[in-house]
């Protein structure tokens, strides 16, 4: 392990926080931490033997983590009186610095233009006290800092994996220095500037006229990359070979004396492209086989998420921990990987389509038709996995309804270019994320680490590429093909090599046990961010279908949680309670424990107790009731029994006028789920047709409606697709006239009623499809009777109207059926504002009075109903 680490400024016990410091760094490998003070401050190295250094002059202490003691001196000497003489863009190798300068009083840290060394730091509100370290865990361990977790970074790493948008970090207060960014802190205060802007000058190269992709572009591609492998690996180091083309070529540029250590698959055996690069090397490269650990990932991503600070972003950070372990044992210094390849020369057909995507966003025909025919096996893989009955589950019904509400502006906006968006990769997407886990494990074995793949060079002539040039070069990793070509002519490598890395998704179907016991935790149906049922039966679902699903979600969840166990829980007060506490499968939890309760007489959040209807003047109270979830086959007649009988006994008196008029009203989703007509996304196969018919539908914010494959496929089943078609070609003739509802109008009122999945919803509304109940009358009147049989006060009885199911949302209301005289129009109205919620209030059934005419009490008139 190598870190550097200190503390700076007014106010604290600068020598006992930096033995802390040094104490948290050295921890994982051993390593040993040197210490030196200096006036108004402390600073500590650790581990200046594999890759850190230290340099002293008159007056100025710099700690560097990740150059040699030569390079840290020259640079140290090269200062002007005024550290005008600071050239950090000179330096090629990747750093993270400090630099004490007593004459001025300043502390001053920096980081690679790559930003390949992390650094991070915290200050006081005041900014008269800075800390510093190479990790995260550091800055929590020595003292002022507090484990609070980053819910905007949390966010945005539950919804794309992305966490290197700005300089937040996961711990609320902690920031990360940007790549390139110079911080100093001293008597004015804390600046910040950019000393090495590569970010700038990578911008600036995308911007221009591109050039394309030939003999000489690749010649060059084959020298830069030759020559950053030189300079990264010395004789006696280890090249992670995983198999794919990014470690392959790392591989076949390295030079004679290193060893490869070769990740294996689960049933042992060795890549063959592996194999095949190996035999071409010969004897100069020996090739140590690594052991599978696949059944140590939980105890592994505990330390790893403890040394990234921060939840482990795939399961490849785990291949890196395995190879690190054998390159430690086989007695390497460094661990030199090709981390960078899939980021910047993506080949996935994911990312050739995206690519395809800006190409046409941006009108570039030209380009687009050349990506088109370079891409050709991408588009059609994509075209086939569309069509494929793999289930979508949004990420925001697996989260909490307020988490989701307090970041739902949050939204990146998507680069102009593929260039754009390469620069985009470099700073803020995967990589930053890759090359932190992949340093990570190496440093937790004690070996240094290097990606020469990420080479400034590289970068600058990638980003001179033009669009269709980038993704040629991309197009099943052609560039890097011809690479290997040139350094391994002898190589016989197969067609499409594959990387021998761990298969996330295999695994947690393989473990489902384990993760289980995760995810149906008390600790983490707790947390603020997860709707916890619905993780749970997602999850289930994951476990016996594996085929519908992938499992970025799932893992993005799992690791979440195990880095709130392994940082945050053991530093708070309440996390040490949560951990003695013992775990509680998610079904054994309160149903409501995760909902706010509300007792029966008060309205809903933001809704009104009583409404003015415009039908007939009178008004109408609404006692929204809170119910525990229902599921298939339950028995509606004595849910709803019980839950009268429990309103009557708890209502306080004159809630319910005596001889009012009052009916029982339930949403038509509780009678659908209880007559299994309710089915989870997964659990439906859209059609071909379904997924292309739902892209013409428009969505509401009230409601998706028929624009989700899952619902346009229970619209099919329910009419057939003839009648779904002959309404589609009515609808659109209908807009041209521009007369709205002509599609319901031909396709009936029972499609109309159908719900789709709403990630604000309570579960399992959330992640679930449902047809309209049948025989709504019929099921009226058997809970109007149930009602009548129920125990409560004979008044209340005698007053009892009758039963009313209702579909209703923000935008509309429909009754479906009931069993009272009552016009349908006057009915709806009551519900005008929809009283019982479009969210997660979990109040599928309401008591309705009619308290007559009014006049003078107050009650507000209902809104008007919006048009359409």
């Amino acid at each position: 392990m190598s870190g550097i680490s200190g503390s700076h400024g007014s106010g604290a016990d600068h020598d006992a926080i930096a033995a802390r410091l040094g104490a948290a760094l050295a921890a994982p490998a051993g390593g040993e931490a040197v210490g030196r003070s200096v006036p108004g401050g402390a600073l500590t190295l650790v581990g200046p033997g594999i890759g850190g250094a230290r340099s002293e002059a008159i007056g100025r202490v710099l700690l560097a983590d990740g150059l040699t003691d030569a390079a840290a001196a020259a640079l140290l000497d090269s200062l002007g009186d005024d550290l005008a003489g600071l050239d950090l863009a000179a330096i090629e190798q990747p750093y993270a610095l400090a630099l004490h300068d007593e004459a001025t009083g300043t502390l001053l840290l920096a980081r690679d233009g790559l930003g390949r060394a992390p650094l991070y730091w915290w200050t006081d509100a005041a900014q008269e006290h800075l800390l510093f370290a190479s990790r995260i865990d550091a800055l929590l361990d020595a003292g002022p800092v507090p484990a609070r977790p980053d819910e905007r970074t949390i966010h945005r790493f539950l919804l794309d994996g992305v966490a290197d948008t700005d300089e937040r970090t996961f711990v609320e207060g902690i920031h990360r220095l940007l790549p390139g960014q110079v911080l100093r802190h001293g008597p004015d205060g804390l600046s910040l500037s950019d000393a090495a802007p590569l970010a700038e000058e990578l911008q600036g190269i995308a911007a221009a006229p591109g050039r394309p992709l030939d003999d000489a572009a690749v010649a060059e591609v084959t020298s830069l990359l030759a020559a950053s492998v030189r300079r990264a690996t010395t004789a006696g180091d280890a090249i992670a070979l995983t198999g794919d083309l990014g470690s392959l070529a790392v591989a076949a540029a390295a030079p004679e004396g290193v060893r490869a250590v070769a990740a294996t698959r689960p049933s042992g055996s060795v890549p063959s492209a592996v194999t095949a690069l190996h035999a071409a090397r010969g004897r100069d490269m020996e090739l140590i086989t690594a052991r599978d650990s696949q059944g140590d990932l939980l105890a592994d991503l505990d330390e790893l998420s403890t040394a990234l600070g921060e939840p482990v972003p795939s399961a490849r950070a785990h291949t890196a921990l395995t190879l690190a372990r054998s390159a430690r044992e086989a007695g390497a210094g460094a661990l030199v990987d090709g981390v960078g390849a899939e980021q910047l020369l993506p080949s996935s057909a994911a990312h050739q389509v995206s690519g395809l995507r800006r190409l046409r966003a941006g009108r570039r025909i030209g380009d687009l038709a050349q990506g088109a025919l370079a891409s050709r096996g991408a588009l059609l893989g994509a075209a086939r996995g569309a069509l494929a009955p793999r289930a979508e589950v949004p990420t925001e019904a697996l989260l909490a309804n307020a988490f989701v509400a307090s970041h739902r502006s949050e939204r990146r906006a998507a680069p102009a270019s593929l260039r754009a968006a390469l620069v985009e990769e470099v700073l803020h997407g995967d990589l930053p994320v890759a090359l932190r886990a992949s340093r990570a494990a190496a440093h937790h074995e004690g070996l240094r680490s290097a990606s020469p793949l990420v080479d400034a060079g590289l970068l600058r002539l990638l980003a001179s590429l033009d669009d269709a040039s980038l993704l040629r070069a991309a197009r099943d990793g052609s560039l890097l093909r011809s690479v290997l070509s040139g350094l391994a002519p002898g190589a016989d490598l197969p067609a499409r090599p594959e990387a021998a890395v761990l298969d996330e998704h295999a695994w947690i179907v393989r473990h489902a046990d384990d993760v289980r016991a995760i995810l149906a935790s008390e600790s983490f149906a707790a947390r603020p961010y997860v709707d916890a049922r619905s993780v749970l039966a997602f999850f289930e679902d994951v476990a016996a279908h594996p085929e519908h699903h992938r499992s970025e979600q799932i893992w993005r969840l799992l690791s979440l949680e195990l880095w709130l166990r392994a940082v945050i829980d053991p530093r708070t007060a309440a996390g040490t309670e949560e951990q003695a506490a013992p775990e509680t499968a998610g079904e054994d939890l309160d149903p409501d424990a995760i909902e706010a309760a509300k007792a029966d007489h008060e309205p809903n959040p933001g809704k009104r107790l009583d409404l003015v209807s415009e039908t007939d003047g009178h008004t109408w109270r609404r006692l929204p009731l809170q119910t525990e979830l229902v599921g298939r086959g339950d028995d509606l007649d004595a849910i709803v029994r019980e839950r009268v009988e429990r309103f009557a006994a708890s209502v306080p008196a004159g809630t319910v006028p005596e001889g009012a008029p009052w009916y029982y009203v339930i949403s038509e989703k509780i009678v659908a789920i209880t007559q299994g007509r309710s089915w989870y996304t997964w659990e439906i196969h859209p059609r071909p047709s379904a997924k292309v018919l739902s892209r013409f539908v428009t969505r509401t914010p009230a409601g998706i409606g028929l624009g989700d494959p899952t619902t346009m496929e229970l619209a099919i089943r329910e009419v057939g697709l003839p009648r779904v078609l002959m309404a589609s070609a009515a609808g659109a003739a209908g807009k041209l006239l521009r007369r709205r509802g002509v599609f319901y109008e031909v396709v009936g009122d029972n499609v109309r009623a159908i719900d789709g999945p709403t990630p604000y919803s309570a579960f399992p509304s959330n992640v679930s499809a449902k047809l309209p109940p049948k025989d709504p009358d019929v099921v009226a009147a058997r809970l109007s009777a149930a009602i009548r049989a129920a125990d409560i006060p004979a008044a209340l009885r005698e007053s009892f109207r009758g039963t009313v199911v209702m579909d209703a949302n923000d935008i509309g209301r429909n009754v479906l059926g009931s069993d009272v005289s009552t016009p349908k129009a006057d009915l709806e109205a009551t519900f005008a504002d929809n009283p019982l919620g479009q969210g997660r209030q979990r109040t599928p059934m309401a008591i309705l009075v009619d308290r007559g005419e009014q006049p003078g009490d107050g009650a507000a008139p209902a809104p008007a109903a919006p048009r359409g």
